[in-house]
């Protein structure tokens, strides 16, 4: 299943409409499948997530297992998509519940917020 996310955050992680942006505030938008298929060597991933255009903001994706971050992506600019991913370290068959975090980063660099959605790690025989 896709998710679509097209969100404008503020600091405080509060949801706002297009038009009510204020200083410290940015969009999101998002396309990613919220369920990520390994291969059956572990570590080799098929995800395919897009940073929209709409978003204006660089996003550094990772995915998280408890405290054990398993992939970070390198910067992904607005109408940039990545499609397979390389774990950092291999997992055994079977089904696995995970976040993917989006770090947003604003044109000079700069960190302005994350967005953590749940996925599944679906790992094959």
């Amino acid at each position: 299943d896709d998710v679509d996310l097209a969100l404008a955050c503020g600091a405080d992680g509060a949801h706002v409409g297009q038009s009510d942006l204020a200083a410290g505030e940015a969009h999101s938008a998002t396309t990613a499948t919220s369920v990520i298929e390994i291969a059956a060597d572990g570590v080799t991933g098929t995800w395919n997530y897009e940073n929209r255009d709409l978003s204006g903001n660089a996003v550094v994706l990772s995915i998280l297992m408890g405290q054990t971050e398993l992939y970070r992506s390198e910067s992904i600019a607005p109408g940039e998509r990545i499609e397979e991913i390389r774990l950092s370290q291999p997992l055994s068959a079977g089904a696995y519940e995970a976040v993917a975090v989006t770090a947003i980063y604003d044109a000079d660099g700069n960190y302005l917020f994350a967005n953590r959605i749940p996925v599944t790690l679906d790992v094959a025989k």
